[in-house]
């Protein structure tokens, strides 16, 4: 009787098989993973600055007017053209005494979502400090950010 040692040529085709049929699926759903993931951090970085806002909002009664007026020690929005993620700039607009926006703008930093738009509109409930804030965005729904459904 012979003894056999190693793998033969078609046990380590099938082997070879396999891991080209997993990496072909595995690596287009790892890429869209850490797309969302650059996405979501975005997401993150709005969720500081919302609450900046509606902090101002409560203080003072209105929207702050632009993104350099807030920057003091009584005025607690800080906002500025760039946001501190390397993936998306900001923007704000107040619209009206009770409203305002912020728009970030997806850099193609591995986004795949280049200058798509992630929309926050935030509307202060009437007889209260209240803000309500709603989210709408341009990314395709593959890559749409838990939390901004339109």
């Amino acid at each position: 009787m012979k003894n056999q040692q190693g793998f033969t040529l078609i046990e380590l085709m099938i082997v070879v098989a396999i891991i080209g049929i997993l990496a072909a699926v595995a690596i287009p759903q790892y890429q869209n993973y850490t797309k969302r993931a650059k996405l979501s951090e975005v997401m993150s970085l709005a969720s500081g600055d919302k609450t900046k806002i509606s902090e101002y909002y409560a203080t003072r009664g209105e929207m702050p007017a632009e993104n350099d007026t807030a920057n003091s020690v009584t005025s607690p929005v800080q906002l500025t053209g760039d946001s501190d993620s390397e993936y998306a700039t900001l923007t704000y607009t107040k619209s009206g005494a009770d409203s305002a926006s912020l728009v970030y703008t997806i850099k193609g930093v591995g986004t795949g979502a280049n200058d798509k738009k992630i929309t926050f509109e935030a509307n202060a409930a009437s007889s209260s400090a209240t803000m309500n804030w709603s989210c709408s965005t341009t990314v395709s729904d593959s890559l749409k950010p838990q939390g901004c459904e339109d």
